[in-house]
């Protein structure tokens, strides 16, 4: 048996440091809604209509609120920087926030 060479050794160390990074990519990557619960609906103080779902995502204990305003038709993130009318896009993005 011959001794390591150094090519040997950095290549085996470049293979175990792509091995976690995908590792970690794969992660983030499914990341993501697993149920919806029901929230409450109502009326805003301005009068606009609501109904709220919280959203249980893949690695976090706690549910994360989402809001369907129904005069717009749009779901969103519940200080309103991200509104869509796909519930789904709407709630990976509060998984991934």
């Amino acid at each position: 048996m011959h001794p390591k060479t150094y090519l040997e050794i950095t290549m085996k160390k470049s293979v175990l440091a792509l091995s976690a990074v995908l590792c970690l990519s794969a992660s983030a990557v499914f990341a993501g809604p697993k149920s919806f619960t029901p929230g409450e609906s109502g009326t805003t103080a301005d009068g606009r209509e609501f109904d709220k779902k919280l959203v249980n995502c893949s690695g976090k204990s706690e549910g994360i609120e989402i809001t369907m305003f129904k005069d717009i038709k749009k779901w969103c993130l519940n200080d309103e920087s991200y509104c869509n009318r796909d519930i789904i896009k709407v709630a990976k993005k509060a998984c991934k926030a």
